[in-house]
């Protein structure tokens, strides 16, 4: 895999680029990097990184063949070779995940057995690598075969002639568990060819031990696939992938050794993350998602970072890169790990940006808060930069320039241009908007924001009854009675993790059920907890939680589906949190 990318426009020669001291980036690297970020997996003498497929947050799993070490990158999968087999064999996956273990699995470097030379009951010490022989046995072996010095065959020439030899020295190359066997080198089979190679490269016929040891303290081990390293990468690109992957960790807690294997080896010959100018991904050459989601990550963790140690703060930039905010999520980190950039400038005037800056310092807000208020923020400053002076003066704004944006709010449509937001979406801007204001008034961000310009009695919107709608947009009688009477289709032949076809073709007729019965959406139904029926005077209870969905606002009553009045019974669907419903009776 190859990483190109697609240089930026030449810079304007009047710009005179920051001094970057590369020294003390390194060292801020080190000191927010966490030196205990996983212990057993992460060797930081070698940055060197070897997953343990039994850890939930390492996205490496061994074959699911009986006996094979092979890594591959998704659970209860086949490396390629047992794949091949498998489909030779004729038995089932089951079968063969137990009693059809492939015919040769290759050993891993420092496990092998020993050679198979053993004269006089003494065995040799050495690792085999080829028939069962050690590599200076079976090239010692074959120089005699080929020169007629003997007619052995290997087996029989191991047993009686070769003699056996002690056992290595460890190789030269950091973490590398192969040993060394030759007189002039102390580097293992793989390191003693690729030592060869480099020399022959550089024209070098004879090198010094200075040479070869500054030229094994760069050299990766051989690597499994669970491993992956970070010292073909030069020192300060070291530390800025490390510090990414330890920032990821605390987002998004699941690692991919092959993804950063790839993405390692697209970086070779790069010099700085942090200090690249703007630039874009253009092509990873045979890449998957998986690596490219890695990338994405460590690009804009390094470039985040670059910006904090120069004192850069990600408010003050006209394009926000929203994972970098803090912001606060639903998901199991419990903050926003989706990269998104948002482009501020449509909020034009300073005050109001700076404000909206500082409420996100402040608060923390979640996702949906932050959104809602940059929306409000947003329609409001479309509102001011059709009044007298644009709104740029806060000290100069009326009650006439809040007519205007309550205006502009009311009358907001949708995105898709279907009509207008709901009557509760528009009131949740505009009290976000109104509650912005009150902290810039409360913390004194904006001391000279005029009085008259805040919420008065009249900026009212009123609310819209959409029952009709929604009774309009209710599945007629007809279709349900057609889902009924093909129930036992549900989940027929489709599949589910590793879920049996019953287990799963319940499930799916159970989510249908509470579909019909209980008029709850599939996003509340999704989340529906374990134990989520109870009772309450003989009635069975579903207890539900009601999802937030933008446009749309439930107040307290009845919602009825179709027309013949089946009721899902609610006691407030205006409230988020824990709700109940009476089902009704059964079928």
């Amino acid at each position: 895999m190859s990483l190109h990318t697609l240089a930026a426009p030449a810079a304007d020669p009047t710009v005179v680029p920051l001094p970057f001291d590369r020294p003390r980036w390194e060292a801020w690297l080190d000191e927010h990097t966490d030196p205990l970020w996983r212990p057993d997996e992460w060797v930081g003498e070698h940055w060197l990184f070897t997953g343990d497929p039994d850890e939930s947050t390492t996205a490496i799993w061994r074959c699911n063949s009986a006996g094979c070490h092979v890594a591959v990158r998704a659970s209860r999968h086949l490396c390629r070779s047992c794949y091949e087999q498998f489909v030779e064999s004729g038995l089932s996956k089951e079968e063969f995940a137990t009693v059809g273990r492939r015919a040769t699995v290759r050993a891993l470097p420092g496990s092998r057995p020993h050679c198979s030379a053993e004269p006089e009951g003494i065995r040799c010490a050495l690792e085999a690598a080829t028939r069962g022989s050690c590599t200076p046995h079976y090239v010692k072996w074959r120089y005699e075969h080929r020169s007629g010095q003997t007619h052995l065959e290997l087996a029989d020439w191991l047993a009686t002639v070769a003699g056996p030899l002690p056992p290595g020295r460890p190789c030269l190359v950091g973490a590398c568990v192969g040993t060394a066997h030759g007189r002039r080198t102390a580097l293992c089979t793989y390191h003693r060819e690729r030592w060869r190679l480099h020399r022959k490269k550089l024209g070098m016929t004879d090198a010094s031990g200075e040479e070869l040891a500054g030229w094994a303290a760069v050299q990766s081990p051989w690597l499994s696939g669970f491993q992956f390293t970070l010292l073909p990468l030069n020192p300060l690109l070291r530390r800025e992938v490390l510090y990414a992957l330890v920032q990821r960790d605390a987002q998004r807690p699941t690692l991919s050794p092959v993804a950063v294997r790839l993405l390692v080896r697209g970086l070779e010959g790069v010099d700085s993350i942090g200090a690249m100018p703007p630039q874009q991904l253009a092509d990873l050459g045979y890449i998957d998602r998986n690596c490219e989601a890695h990338w994405n990550d460590v690009l804009r963790l390094v470039r985040a970072a670059f910006d904090r140690f120069r004192g850069i703060d990600p408010l003050d930039k006209p394009v926000w890169q929203l994972a970098d905010l803090g912001l606060r999520s639903r998901t199991r980190s419990g903050v926003r790990t989706v990269p998104r950039q948002l482009d501020t400038s449509v909020i034009r005037q300073d005050w109001l940006r700076r404000l909206l800056a500082d409420w996100v310092k402040e608060t923390t807000p979640e996702n949906t808060d932050f959104r809602r208020f940059f929306k409000g923020c947003s329609a409001a400053s479309r509102a001011l930069e059709l009044r007298p002076g644009g709104g740029h003066d806060p000290s100069t704004l009326k009650v006439t320039d809040m007519d205007a944006v309550v205006e502009e709010i009311r009358t907001r449509q949708r995105e898709d241009g279907t009509g207008p937001l709901s009557a509760g979406a528009r009131n949740e801007l505009l009290t976000s908007f109104c509650q912005l204001l009150d902290f810039g008034r409360r913390l004194q961000i904006v001391d000279d924001l005029a009085t008259g310009f805040a919420r008065q009695r009249h900026h009212q919107i009123p609310y819209e009854d959409a029952s009709e709608d929604m009774a309009g947009k209710a599945i007629p009688e007809l279709v349900i009675a057609q889902l009924d009477a093909a129930t036992d289709l549900i989940g027929v032949d489709f599949s589910y993790r590793d879920f049996p076809p019953d287990v799963v073709q319940a499930m799916l007729r159970t989510v249908y059920v509470l579909l019909r019965d209980t008029g709850r959406r599939p996003w509340e139904v999704r989340w529906l907890r374990v134990d989520c029926l109870d009772t309450d005077g003989g009635e069975y209870v579903l207890i539900w939680d009601n999802c937030e969905t933008q446009g749309v606002s439930l107040g307290t009553g009845s919602l009825t589906r179709g027309t013949t009045g089946r009721t899902c019974l609610v006691e407030d669907l205006s409230a988020s949190g824990p709700q109940r419903c009476l089902l009704p009776p059964a079928r």
